[in-house]
């Protein structure tokens, strides 16, 4: 695959390379491959990460309350919607 060998090329170019500053991950990444042209390197800034802190929480997942309902054990797929609804399945063969 080509992840591996670009993996294997950053992790060459580490070994033989001090790193003094996050600055200097960027340049070795751009730098381990020379041809057929030096790997694009994208520069992330804090407005492409989402803030979760305002994200509704759940006391629980599990699906039932009472002695026998299901436990989370029971569960075989949790969906989390963007309204904030909590979906589950206790069985691979629901829909």
């Amino acid at each position: 695959m080509e992840v591996d060998s670009m993996h294997s090329l950053i992790e060459r170019k580490l070994k033989n390379t001090p790193i003094y500053s996050p600055i200097d991950y960027f340049t070795i990444f751009r730098t381990s491959r020379v041809s057929p042209r030096p790997y694009e390197v994208k520069s992330l800034n804090h407005c492409l990460f989402r803030n979760y802190g305002q994200v509704s929480t759940f006391k629980t997942i599990r699906p039932g309350r009472q002695k026998g309902d299901p436990t989370v054990n029971d569960l075989r797929c949790l969906k989390y919607s963007p309204d904030g609804e909590l979906s589950y399945k206790l069985t691979f063969d629901e829909d």
